[in-house]
Order: structure tokens, then C-alpha cells, then sequence
């Protein structure tokens, strides 16, 4: 019992330095982000942002990294760069986005407050398997449960991958709201 007490503490703040550090790892921020979507996979932006944060390979999927903290990147057959974030939800067990979502968009946000900040978009897709991709001007949002669960910051223009030219929207959030993180 003399050297439960000390051991108990020790363990306790070590446990605690391991949540600490995993709640201050370091993310992208959203316009970091926004730097790289849309730009071609050979652009400096891409090469400093899997530079500086820690973003690995994905192993099943050619052309696409992953990271520890809820961002994805894919490229395009045409070389352009797709920017996914996966914000926190009781949906997923996935790593996630922890940093200020734009369009004072909220991790808890359903489909009906979606179109409430952003308005009904442009076309949508899916719904009978439960995920319904929303499609707006230059982004869409995944929601899976009628609840936001990613959103991926180029739309590109299915034309332009059947025809190898460089066409694509460019995100359009950059109109200076975004959200706090909550949790």
C-alpha cells in the first residue's frame, strides 16, 4: 500500500502527458488546406503541407495520404489535388479533423442545418444507402445518417477527368467565418 499511492500518480501523469500530447498534435489549418485543393499534385503547396505535417501514403489507394488527424488527399488522373477533412462524429471511430471548419460549419451539423448555413445545393447524390453527398459550388459535404461526417474541398468536373484537362472548381469558402472546434 506505501507504494500504491506513488505508482498510481506516476501512472496517472503519464497517462495524462499522452492524451496532452495527442490533443496538441499539430494540424493544418483549414487555409492551409484550401492552398492545396484544386492545385496539381506537383505544386509547392502540396510539397510543404505533407512536408510539415505528418501525412503518410496510403497503401490501398494509389495517389492518396492519410494523416492521424482527419485529412485525406487524393489526385486526380489528372494530377489535381482533392482535400477531405472528416470532422468529429459519434459516426466514425476514424481519425479526425480537429481544427475550425469553414462556413461556420459544426461537427454535429445534420442536413437540414447544412442547407440552413449554406442553402440547398447545387445537386445532390445518394440517400438510399444512408450517405448523401451535397454538392455546392466548388466543395461537397458527405453526410452519412443525415449527419455531416466529411467534406471535400474540390468539385472536379467529370468532363474534365475524361479528357485530361486540367479543369476544375476551386473551393469557395474563403469568406473569413468559420467555426469554433467543438467537441
Amino acid at each position: 500500500m506505501k507504494h500504491l499511492i506513488p505508482t498510481l500518480l506516476i501512472v496517472f501523469l503519464l497517462v495524462g502527458t499522452l492524451v496532452n500530447a495527442e490533443e496538441t498534435k499539430r494540424i493544418p489549418t483549414f487555409k492551409q488546406l484550401e492552398a492545396v485543393a484544386g492545385r496539381h499534385s506537383n505544386a509547392e503547396e502540396l510539397k510543404a503541407l505533407l512536408r510539415d505535417f505528418d501525412f503518410s501514403e496510403n497503401p490501398k489507394r494509389e495517389r492518396s495520404w492519410g494523416s492521424g488527424f482527419g485529412v485525406f488527399l487524393e489526385q486526380s488522373k489528372t494530377g489535381i489535388v482533392n482535400v477531405g477533412v472528416r470532422p468529429p462524429s459519434r459516426m466514425t471511430n476514424m481519425p479526425t479533423y480537429l481544427g475550425m471548419l469553414p462556413k461556420q460549419l459544426e461537427p454535429e451539423d445534420t442536413v437540414e442545418s447544412i442547407e440552413r448555413k449554406l442553402g440547398k445545393p447545387d445537386r445532390t447524390a445518394g440517400e438510399g444507402d444512408g450517405q448523401l453527398i451535397m454538392h455546392y459550388d466548388g466543395f461537397h459535404i458527405i453526410t452519412l445518417g443525415r449527419q455531416l461526417s466529411e467534406i471535400w474541398l474540390t468539385e472536379f468536373e467529370p468532363q474534365a477527368e475524361q479528357s485530361n484537362a486540367p479543369k476544375y472548381s476551386k473551393t469557395r469558402f474563403d469568406d473569413g467565418k468559420s467555426s469554433a472546434r467543438t467537441r
